[in-house]
């Protein structure tokens, strides 16, 4: 780590508003949701993240590769690949203006159901389908995404029951699986297991 990086840890309890910078720049450059332990990497000129996640394992393994063989390929690609880091982050800087242009006072705004429905769609398409919950291994329970499926379960428009089917297969393989302590009755925030 030291050999090609300045290393900055951040308490996340104590700084949540760069904890959130930091967690809106993973989701946006992994397409994965956030989460901790997370280690981002950023230019050193401009200090613009150009590559992050949420957990590395010290060895290669659950189909992840290895904290210290992913520090080298970082900074390899870093040297390798610097105009398209660029390129990269002038596409993230456009993207984070775009989410944070206002709308004007007198614009009036309508609300709908269509931000509802996207994330519901988003969700699906995450879903894994034979043990539950969202994305592959290293999974995290994560309840606003499970409350959010049971609010689309009351809307008439939900087709064939697919918010409370994921919900179910989600909470019922959580309590056969990795994430569930058998002798205490408790779940734990993560697992390895997929």
């Amino acid at each position: 780590m030291n050999a090609h990086f300045i290393n900055i840890k951040v308490d996340r309890e104590e700084r949540p508003d760069i904890d959130k910078i930091y967690q809106t720049a993973q989701q946006m450059l992994t397409q994965r949701t956030g989460g901790w332990p997370l280690s981002m990497f950023l230019t050193p000129k401009d200090h613009i993240p150009f590559f992050g996640g949420t957990y590395f394992p010290m060895e290669s393994k659950y189909g992840l590769p290895g904290f210290k063989g992913l520090l080298t390929r970082v900074a390899d690609f870093y040297q390798q690949e610097r105009e398209s880091i660029a390129q990269q982050n002038d596409a993230f800087l456009m993207s984070l203006q775009s989410m944070n242009q206002q709308v004007a006072p007198n614009e009036a705004t309508e609300l709908n159901a269509k931000p509802l429905e996207t994330a519901t769609k988003q969700l699906h398409q995450s879903f894994d389908l034979q043990f539950g919950g969202f994305g592959s291994a290293l999974k995290f329970p994560h309840p606003s995404n499970l409350e959010h499926l049971l609010r689309q379960d009351l809307n008439t428009n939900c087709i064939q029951n697919q918010a409370m089917n994921m919900v179910d297969l989600t909470l019922s393989k959580m309590a056969l699986g990795g994430l569930y302590d058998q002798l205490r009755g408790v779940f734990y925030r993560s697992s390895v297991d997929r």
